[in-house]
């Protein structure tokens, strides 16, 4: 599973920065707009290409990368991972796994985030206030521990009560002054635990999710949206008001998952749609948009 995440432009809303790896291990970076005729979707592999919009971000063979360097040796990130980014005092971030074990940060430039936990999965998740406050989440340990990072005390906790799969992936959401981190437990069922206080919740109705299925969630603050692949893979999404997790269902028409896929989404400008970049079956290893109405 390629990495890939996807975040608004802070000086554009209407476009979205759709941050991968790339075949060779960087970072390839596409901007594209919400329209439905914007410029096609980058497939792993292509940063860089001439002619494209798409370009390379981070050259990820050390730690002295800057942004905007052309890569000339052969990149470290782990393939298959996933990214972590959030807005945190004005920068976009984004986070990945470098192949020793350590958590990065792979843009702007690319270096060891201090203080960082030592992830044993190959998930990261991250999310924030969009201003002084951000954090990450990765599973490390044996048995397997839900780490907690803070960008502003640039420190690590352990997420007490959270019981994730070792193999889980993990997405994140901040609301209200609370974030909320999911997870997969043991069983198919998805959990996700607020913070901070800790308090654990079995989502219902995602018993169906298979086996460390990608997940991704967007939020606008009344409402939360949360993205995983059935055993089908099919697109199955479930949303969260204040009245709790309501019934999970199949986006209709939604192309189904790749087997090898990541899954990312954010909201539309407008708070109309939910954009998910995902792989499709018989997609040839692209990944594709999905508009989902909401």
């Amino acid at each position: 599973m390629a990495a890939v995440a996807t975040i608004k432009n802070p000086l554009s809303p209407k476009e979205t920065l759709i941050f991968f790896c790339t075949d060779d291990l960087h970072v390839g970076l596409h901007v594209q707009g919400e329209g439905p005729n914007d410029l096609p979707h980058p497939a792993p592999g292509r940063g860089g290409d001439p002619g494209s919009s798409d370009a390379s971000v981070a050259a990820a063979g050390d730690d002295s990368g800057a942004a905007g360097d052309a890569p000339s040796t052969k990149g470290v990130l782990i393939n298959p991972s996933s990214f972590g980014t959030l807005r945190y005092k004005d920068l976009v971030l984004v986070c990945g796994i470098r192949r020793d074990n350590k958590i990065c940060l792979v843009s702007p430039g690319f270096t060891p985030l201090p203080g960082a936990p030592v992830p044993k999965g190959q998930s990261l998740a991250a999310c924030g206030d969009g201003a002084d406050h951000g954090w990450l989440y990765c599973i490390s340990k044996d048995p397997a521990e839900l780490r907690e990072y803070s960008f502003s005390t640039r420190s690590p906790a352990t997420v007490q009560g959270a019981q994730p799969n070792a193999n889980s992936y993990l997405c994140a959401y901040y609301e209200n002054s609370r974030r909320y981190c999911i997870y997969q437990g043991n069983g198919n069922s998805l959990y996700v635990v607020e913070r901070p206080g800790g308090t654990v919740s079995k989502i219902s109705n995602t018993g169906n999710a298979k086996p460390k299925t990608p997940m991704a969630v967007t939020n606008t603050g009344v409402n939360a949206q949360l993205y995983y692949s059935d055993s089908s893979n099919n697109l199955v999404r479930i949303s969260r008001n204040a009245a709790g997790w309501q019934s999970s269902a199949i986006v209709e028409n939604a192309p189904p998952l790749a087997d090898a896929t990541q899954l990312a989404a954010l909201t539309s400008s407008n708070g109309l749609n939910n954009l998910l970049y995902y792989i499709v079956e018989d997609g040839e290893g692209r990944y594709q948009r999905y508009i989902d109405k909401v």
